[in-house]
């Protein structure tokens, strides 16, 4: 549907809101009195009324230097003029079709200078609304149509505005066999950058199917179904084989059949069976069908048994490079064992075989024993950890490119993350968030991430103000080249000791330590040097303490490897606590220095955060935050970041008054940036 279009339902609903508004205020006023006459029952009715004007003003600058002396500065005043309206209703009784209606209409003035000054005089509309066809029938129907705009904020960075607009319609069959539910929507969301530099547009047609049912009180059948048809544009010139500024679009099929059958004694044993196919067409190319088959055996309170089987058939392809065909066969049997509260001991046993379409192909055999005790002693409580587990891997030469999708990662500030892989096609990398509909980028004014070589593969980092968040989760594709044959045997052994004080005057301390070790060794058909074994040993070892709304810990790693060893240092604190029935507060730091001796690197990280809200007086309530970043890395040089942001919202009855401000300073080694955020607003409601 097009913009004219929904602003048109749009502006008819408000015109219903208003209509009855008006009419609702006259009967309110009084008007003559009919005696002997029935009224007319309203074939539309509306109930609870509300509505409110609203100003804004937003002033937005953007601002970066490079130390090579050029710089480039965006800013923004922005106007806004709503009238927000919102109901609820019927059309000729609730139980046929309710009504939920929410809206906002006004005018926007924007004054945008930069590379290019621009000034814009349009309109700003919001909405949400729902109607409920026949809900107290069998299958009611809901159709609804909403469009929201939020802000983005970034660490160090400048705010995104975030527009997302969904239409759709949902049927509820509510059968006792089969209840289901079907939904269809169409969503269009539009991210905004003060220099478009960052702009991004997705589109999506979604269709969602499911239903469920239980033949017999133990069983269990579920299905589900997913069609998407999504298209980006924005981020082509960041990716191999699209053209800068092109649209990137796929299509795919998401199915997925369950079946759980509970048995044995008080039904405590189950087989649960899954089988789930994934079509993906378009500019991610990936067709997936996976089988697998859980049995779980529960012989008492505390012994139980499992067995395990995946298949998985898929076929991939990248955006450069022919597609390869991959069967993977998995299984495993195992068990778990709890010895009173005290002990749980947990083994396995399993194998995994690979055969790709080039005539690669690889055999795994595992086998992993893990225990845990706890106990408590005196002042406290203990708990020990001690396991180990034997990998043996053979592999035959590969002699075209495989290609890896959606294998998910976590950074952990300011670790990179390692893909420990000798024949890593560099430049394949792509990296997007957990829907897999953002694309991050390596490249433009602010770089989402960092593509390093390294000892035995590649290190990507998160680059501070991009849009990767801390700590972030996110999917990597990427494709491996060809390698030789060869053979991998790993023995890992793992033990943990912790120490948590729960009375006494040491109440609320711990100490820990952890020790890892992991033997690999590789033989190979060609030169060794292709390969480097990942042997390693960690031992990890510190305390915390927690009293009284504080926690203050350090910490010593020990990681010497035969991959990137390092040494680290961490050290923490937070408190939080409400100083007064009106005033709470919460204080983080965080100082983190690691030493990578192949090669020399020399990494500090210091972070510090605070936080104060409080509520002045009866309606008037007031918050601050305090963001600092200082990281010295000896490949890069220093990154130093600052982060300030002020709220203030005054509550009167019917009047509300509120403030916002944010600013945002990041030095580092190529550039400087500053960015700058006020918003001020204003609402009367009625």
């Amino acid at each position: 549907m097009s913009g004219s279009g929904k602003a048109g339902i749009f502006t008819l609903c408000l015109g219903l809101l208003l209509c009855r508004v008006a009419s609702a205020q006259e009967e309110a006023a009084g008007g003559p009195v009919v005696f002997a006459q029935q009224r007319q029952k309203d074939m539309v009715r509306f109930v609870n009324f509300r509505g409110a004007l609203e100003f804004l003003y937003r002033r937005e600058n953007d601002d970066i230097k490079s130390r090579e002396g050029g710089s480039e500065t965006f800013s923004e005043d922005r106007f806004e003029e709503r009238l927000l309206l919102s109901s609820q209703g019927y059309i000729v009784h609730p139980n046929l079709v309710e009504l939920n209606l929410a809206g906002t209409f006004g005018l926007v003035q924007d004054s945008i200078s930069g590379t290019q000054s621009d000034n814009q005089t349009g309109t700003v509309y919001e909405w949400d609304v729902s109607a409920l066809i026949l809900r107290k029938e069998a299958a009611p129907v809901t159709l609804y149509s909403r469009r929201t705009r939020d802000l983005i904020n970034r660490d160090f960075g400048p705010s995104i505005d975030n527009t997302i607009t969904q239409s759709g319609g949902i049927v509820d069959w509510r059968n006792k066999a089969v209840p289901t539910r079907v939904e269809v929507y169409r969503q269009d969301q539009s991210q905004r950058s003060l220099d478009s530099t960052e702009d991004i547009n997705i589109s999506q047609n979604v269709a969602n199917w499911h239903s469920e049912a239980k033949p017999t009180a133990n069983q269990r059948i579920t299905w589900d179904y997913t069609f998407t048809d999504a298209q980006e544009t924005g981020p082509g010139a960041t990716l191999p084989g699209v053209t800068p500024g092109g649209t990137l679009s796929y299509q795919s099929h998401d199915a997925t059949l369950a079946h759980t059958y509970d048995f044995g004694q008080q039904k405590r044993s189950n087989l649960s069976s899954t089988l789930h196919y994934f079509n993906q067409s378009g500019d991610f190319g990936l067709e997936r069908l996976e089988w697998t088959e859980w049995l779980r055996l529960r012989h008492s309170e505390s012994f139980e048994t499992r067995a395990i089987y995946r298949l998985n058939q898929q076929t991939t392809s990248a955006f450069f490079g022919p597609s390869s065909d991959q069967t993977l066969q998995r299984g495993e049997v195992g068990f778990t064992h709890r010895l009173y509260k005290s002990l749980t001991t947990d083994g396995m046993v399993g194998f995994q075989q690979v055969d790709q379409s080039d005539g690669f192909n690889s055999t795994e055999w595992f086998t992993n024993l893990d225990a845990v005790y706890t106990k408590q002693v005196p002042f406290g409580r203990i708990t020990a950890n001690l396991g180990g587990g034997y990998d043996q891997t053979e592999n035959s030469a590969r002699t075209a490119i495989t290609h890896v999708i959606n294998e998910v990662h976590t950074f952990n500030d300011p670790f990179p993350i390692a893909l420990n892989i000798p024949n890593i096609v560099a430049n394949s990398i792509v990296i997007t968030d957990p829907s897999g509909l953002v694309l991050y980028r390596p490249t433009g004014r602010r770089p989402d991430f960092t593509v390093r070589s390294a000892p035995g593969g590649v290190q990507i980092f998160r680059d501070v103000g991009g849009r990767i968040p801390n700590n972030g989760t996110v999917l990597i594709d990427y494709d491996l080249a060809a390698e030789p044959s060869n053979s991998v045997d790993t023995t890992q052994f793992h033990a943990g000791l912790r120490y948590d004080i729960e009375s006494g005057l040491l109440k609320g301390l711990a100490v820990y330590t952890r020790y890892s070790q992991v033997d690999q060794s590789i033989s190979a058909s060609a030169a060794s040097a292709f390969f480097i074994p990942n042997s390693f040993t960690d031992l990890t070892s510190g305390a915390e303490y927690k009293r009284w709304g504080f926690t203050v810990g350090v910490e010593q790693e020990l990681h010497d490897s035969t991959i990137s060893p390092f040494d680290a240092m961490r050290y923490w604190g937070r408190y939080e606590q409400s100083l007064s029935r009106d005033t709470r507060i919460q204080a983080n730091t965080a100082y983190t220095v690691i030493d990578y001796r192949e090669p020399t690197i020399h990494i500090e990280l210091l972070t510090v955060s605070g936080s104060i809200s409080r509520q002045f007086a009866r309606g008037l309530y007031g918050s601050v935050t305090v963001l600092y970043r200082n990281e010295n890395d000896t490949t890069i040089g220093q990154t130093t970041g600052w982060e300030e942001q002020a709220e203030l919202r005054w509550d009167h009855r019917q009047f509300h008054l509120f403030v916002q401000f944010r600013n945002s300073t990041l030095d580092t080694q190529p550039q400087s940036s500053s960015f700058q955020f006020l918003q001020v607003g204003i609402r009367r409601e009625f």
